[in-house]
């Protein structure tokens, strides 16, 4: 038996205190006295050869993973009668045992799924199962468990790499998160997915969906019962974040997720679809984004998103409102002229003159700025009076005394250039 502070393995790694105790292997906490830092030692004894042929096969699935949430190698070897892994040393333990202080928020939930999910991922693209996703093999590297790592490669093989059950027909696993077709069939990819959405089940509520008092009672639970609602045990869960967690873990394989980086991003999806989770995410990710959004909303948006647009706005609205301001006077001024044809109109020729007179003032002051000439030749006037003033006040001009006259163009405020009274195009 190891004595802890007098132990000196492979005369650098003096161990310090037992960390964890598990079925295959312990974890010391060691001093390395060559790199002057502290490490995880992870050693088995060669007494169990199933034991020691696993630690040499994580050995070599380390040494061909790299990736930033996947627990790096730092070096192993043989000892006496010990085979030993040295790992990073993470002071701020594992998931299980900061889920026993309660459930994750559904933000910290998903930091921690999409690290997990992409060294997941990464194995399963290097064709390696991992099959024992676990809250204790999830290493917490800070406080706030926003840098995760995953580790224990222990059990993980290719997939179709022959079955591995002991000789009491127990399988090789953690029950508690076994999907349940490897009660008949081989471990997948989707049985991976399983136990991720399980850890994912844990994350949001604090607790397992299955448990049973024997590993046989828990895995026929996976089988054949129904696990209660995320959202039973935690208002909170939206129902989008819920139902990738019930999608995770079907008990049908073909309907669960094709991989674990789509687990996450329908995760991810799902925060952005819950209600209020934008707003939240921002208030708790984006805390600087609060003082500029509130800046911003002081101001009018399109002077600051648009301020050329607003400022040709505000030229067109002025131009066309002094338009229809000129072409009001317009026909104030000529229904002014009008009515006073009416009240003289009595007066004989004396009337008709004013109203000749009235009538060719408002017609130059409404003329186009470019009159069109008339195709037709001109024609002597008719007798002016003040009958044939009034018919004709829209249309002829009466000539000065004593003199001829041309025919002009006039519309109902248009000038034959293909505007209307605005100056927009008719067309």
């Amino acid at each position: 038996m190891l004595e802890t502070h007098t132990s000196l393995i492979d005369g650098r790694y003096r161990l310090v205190r037992r960390l964890r105790r598990g079925g295959m292997s312990e974890v010391f906490l060691a001093f390395d006295e060559q790199a002057q830092q502290q490490v995880a030692l992870k050693l088995v004894c060669d007494d169990d050869p199933d034991c020691f042929k696993r630690l040499k096969r994580e050995t070599g699935v380390l040494s061909r993973l790299s990736h930033e949430h996947i627990l790096p190698i730092l070096d192993y070897g043989e000892w006496d009668s010990y085979a030993y892994l040295v790992l990073p040393f993470i002071k701020f333990g594992n998931l299980r045992e900061r889920l026993a202080k309660g459930a994750l928020t559904q933000i910290e939930t998903g930091v921690i799924l999409s690290q997990v999910a992409d060294a997941l991922q990464c194995a399963h693209e290097h064709d390696l199962l991992h099959r024992d996703i676990k809250a204790s093999n999830i290493l917490l590297d800070s406080a706030q468990a926003d840098c995760v790592y995953l580790a224990d490669f222990g059990l993980a093989r290719s997939p179709g790499g022959g079955s591995e059950i002991t000789q009491t027909g127990c399988i090789i696993g953690t029950p508690e998160y076994m999907a349940p077709e490897l009660v008949t069939m081989p471990e997948s990819v989707s049985s991976d997915i399983y136990a991720l959405g399980i850890l994912l089940y844990q994350m949001l509520t604090g607790r397992l969906p299955f448990t049973g008092n024997t590993p046989i009672a828990t895995c026929w639970k996976h089988v054949q019962e129904i696990p209660p609602l995320p959202s039973s045990l935690n208002p909170a869960i939206a129902p989008a974040i819920e139902a990738v967690v019930l999608r995770a873990i079907d008990k049908d394989p073909q309907r669960r997720f094709p991989g674990a980086r789509s687990m996450a991003e329908a995760y991810e999806q799902a925060l952005l679809d819950a209600p209020q989770m934008p707003a939240y995410i921002a208030a708790q990710l984006l805390p600087s984004a609060r003082v500029t959004i509130r800046k911003l909303a002081q101001r009018p948006t399109m002077s600051i998103v648009r301020p050329r647009a607003s400022m040709l706005g505000q030229r067109y609205t002025r131009s066309k409102s002094s338009k229809r301001l000129l072409s009001l006077v317009a026909v104030l001024w000529l229904a002014t002229s009008i009515a006073l044809v009416f009240v003289i109109g009595h007066s004989g020729t004396q009337a008709s003159s004013v109203a000749s007179v009235s009538v060719h003032s408002v017609g130059k002051s409404i003329q186009p700025v470019n009159p069109v000439k008339p195709r037709y030749p001109a024609q002597p006037a008719p007798p002016a009076t003040a009958a044939s003033v009034i018919s004709t006040v829209s249309v002829v001009h009466p000539p000065p005394p004593g003199g001829s006259h041309k025919h002009h163009k006039h519309g109902h405020g248009g000038g034959g250039d293909g505007n209307n009274a605005d100056g927009e195009s008719s067309d």
